[in-house]
C-alpha cells in the first residue's frame, strides 16, 4: 500500500489473508464456516479491491461481511420499530379521545402500515443493491473476503477454510 496523507497511522503489524471468490454464496458459505470454527465477525470484512487514496486503510475501504440472515432481521427491526410507533400513537389518540377518534385511529394504523411498508421496500432496496455490487464483483473476479489473523495457526486454519469453501485464491496481507 503506497504511503498516503490520507492514510492514517500505523499502530502495529496487521496480518490478514485475503479469498478471492467467483461467487458470493461460496463467500457467504466461507463466513459461515469461519464463525463456526471460532472467527469473530469482528475478524471479517469485503475490502474494496483497488481503493483511493483516501479509503485506502484496512478499516476504511472494507465493508462489513453481513449475510442475509443479517439484512432479514435489520428489515424486521426497521419494520416493526415504525409500526410499533405507528401503534402506540393511535393508542395514544384513543385513550386521550375517550374512544370518539375511532376514524382517526384507523387512519393512523393505515398510516404505520403504510410506513412499515415504505421502510421494509427501502431496506430491502438497499440489500438488493448490495447484494448485486457483491455478484457484479464476484464475476469480476474482485470478490474479496479478508480474515484478520493474529498467528500462525489461526492463518493456517483460516487459508484451509477459505480454500475449502470455493476460494479461487488465498494469500497473506501485512500492513
Amino acid at each position: 500500500m503506497p504511503d498516503s496523507p490520507a492514510a492514517g497511522p500505523t499502530f502495529g503489524k496487521f496480518h490478514a489473508l485475503l479469498g478471492r471468490f467467483d461467487s458470493s454464496d461460496k463467500m457467504t458459505d466461507a463466513m459461515e464456516r469461519l464463525e463456526l470454527s471460532g472467527f469473530a465477525r469482528g475478524d471479517l470484512s469485503l475490502p474494496e479491491p483497488s481503493p483511493p487514496p483516501e479509503r485506502s486503510t484496512p478499516e476504511s475501504s472494507a465493508k462489513p461481511p453481513d449475510k442475509e440472515d443479517d439484512a432479514q432481521a435489520a428489515r424486521t427491526l426497521h419494520t416493526s420499530g415504525v409500526a410499533s410507533v405507528a401503534a402506540l400513537l393511535a393508542a395514544g389518540i384513543m385513550v386521550g379521545t375517550g374512544g370518539a377518534a375511532a376514524p382517526a385511529f384507523a387512519v393512523a394504523i393505515g398510516a404505520g402500515a403504510l410506513a412499515g411498508g415504505a421502510t421494509f421496500a427501502a431496506t430491502k432496496a438497499v440489500d438488493d443493491q448490495e447484494q448485486g455490487d457483491r455478484d457484479a464483483r464476484a464475476a469480476a473476479g474482485e470478490l474479496l473476503l479478508a480474515v484478520r489473523t493474529p498467528d500462525a495457526a489461526s492463518r493456517s486454519k483460516a487459508e484451509q477454510i477459505l480454500r475449502s469453501a470455493g476460494a479461487l485464491e488465498v494469500h497473506a496481507e501485512e500492513s
